[in-house]
C-alpha cells in the first residue's frame, strides 16, 4: 500500500528497489539449482534481502534520511564486487544471468536517483523539520 501522500519520485523508488529485490531472489534460486549455492553461501544473499528491505522500508515509509544514504553507500560500495563477478558470470553462466544482474543493478541505480531528486528532497526535508518543530512544541 503506498501512502496518498507519498511523492511519485519516492513511490518509484520503492517499486523499483523491491523489483531489484525480486530479480535478485530469482538469480538466487537459480544458482541454488544449479548447485552453485550451498547452505552456507545461502546466507549472504539472504541476508541482503532482510537488509534491503528494512532499508527501503525505513527510507520510504518511514522518511529516514539517513537510510537511504545507506543505501547509497551500499550500492557504491557493491560496484567493486559487481565488477569482479560480472566478467566470470558472463563466461561461465551466459547471457541471461548477466542480463539477471544488470537488470538489477540498473533498477538500483534509477531507483537511487529517484529518492535523491525530485519531490523526494521535500519528503525528507519536511520529515526532519517536522521533528524539530513537535520538539520545540513540547518545551514550556
Amino acid at each position: 500500500m503506498i501512502r496518498a501522500n507519498m511523492p511519485s519520485n519516492v513511490a518509484r523508488f520503492e517499486k523499483l528497489m523491491y523489483l531489484s529485490l525480486g530479480i535478485s531472489v530469482i538469480l538466487s534460486i537459480r544458482r541454488w539449482y544449479a548447485g552453485d549455492l550451498t547452505g552456507a553461501t545461502f546466507l549472504g544473499p539472504a541476508f541482503n534481502l532482510v537488509f534491503f528491505v528494512l532499508f527501503i522500508w525505513l527510507a520510504a515509509r518511514r522518511r529516514k534520511n539517513w537510510a537511504r544514504w545507506i543505501l547509497l553507500l551500499a550500492f557504491i560500495a557493491s560496484m567493486d564486487v559487481v565488477v569482479e563477478v560480472l566478467l566470470p558470470i558472463w563466461r561461465t553462466e551466459g547471457l541471461d544471468s548477466t542480463l539477471g544482474l544488470s537488470s538489477q543493478l540498473l533498477a538500483q541505480l534509477i531507483a537511487l536517483i529517484f529518492i535523491f531528486t525530485g519531490n523526494a528532497r521535500a519528503w525528507f526535508r519536511q520529515s526532519t523539520a517536522g521533528v524539530h518543530s513537535t520538539e520545540q512544541s513540547a518545551l514550556p
